[in-house]
């Protein structure tokens, strides 16, 4: 597997944790539970962070001289 076929991948599982935490603090938000107060904040800037660093190599490939 290739570095931009890596960074898809692992794109795609960011994406799906992102999923799993909207879908927490959804449940939560009715009762007031820990995720809907924030407590997944903190791994939700993570993985922000973590995309937009995965996207910017993505575009670095993308954009890199070819021999």
């Amino acid at each position: 597997m290739n570095e931009i076929e890596r960074i898809k991948q692992r794109l795609r599982t960011l994406s799906l944790r992102l999923q799993d935490i909207a879908e927490m603090e959804a449940r939560d938000a009715p009762g007031g539970g820990l995720a809907a107060q924030g407590i997944l904040d903190p791994e939700r800037q993570r993985i922000i962070e973590e995309t937009d660093a995965l996207l910017d190599r993505w575009e670095a490939l993308l954009n890199a001289p070819r021999p």
